[in-house]
């Protein structure tokens, strides 16, 4: 009981409002989004909420959410639901982000995500476990150390093959 959770706890703090690095213009404690996220309340279901946009463009570098099916139990009381997820532009297939909804809607997926959550303090141990247990690997071209000289090499240049994997945790795992 060290850390950040207890500091959180005894401080009344009931919920937490993230953002993510690559949205410069959210407002921190945006008052409708936190209205909005309290006036729709928590439950066992709804653990965290994300602040979305719409998605004009394909080639928008915003993640989409979408519905995820996933089985929930086991033998004869299994069964299928869905829950949100949120797919990241380097993950989704360019496909996928072309589709069109039925009667020229629009983009079928154009649930933009612009990287704000707001979740329960409550549900943060178990949000974040399952974070941390999701690693997503962007393969990229990554500047390098040559082990012999010592020297720092640059990265390589389109069009070469990705060097190197970096694996990351995104703040977009906490909504599934």
């Amino acid at each position: 009981e060290e850390g950040l959770l207890p500091d959180v706890r005894c401080r009344g703090v009931t919920h937490l409002h993230f953002l993510g690095t690559n949205n410069i213009a959210a407002k921190i404690l945006d008052p409708v989004f936190v209205g909005y996220a309290e006036a729709v309340g928590f439950s066992e279901e709804r653990h965290a909420l994300v602040k979305c946009t719409e998605k004009l463009r394909p080639e928008e570098p915003l993640g989409i959410l979408i519905n995820n099916q996933v089985k929930k139990g086991a033998g004869n009381k299994a069964r299928d639901i869905l829950r949100a997820a949120i797919l990241e532009p380097m993950e989704t297939p360019a496909g996928t982000l072309r589709e069109l909804a039925p009667n020229n809607a629009g983009l079928l997926h154009r649930h933009g995500s612009m990287c704000e959550f707001y979740l329960g303090v409550a549900d943060l141990p178990r949000l974040c476990t399952a974070v941390m247990e999701n690693a997503h690997g962007l393969h990229g071209r990554y500047p390098a150390v040559d082990l012999a000289s010592g020297r720092m090499l640059p990265a390589p240049e389109h069009p070469i093959e990705p060097n190197g994997t970096h694996l990351v945790h995104w703040l977009g795992d906490l909504v599934e």
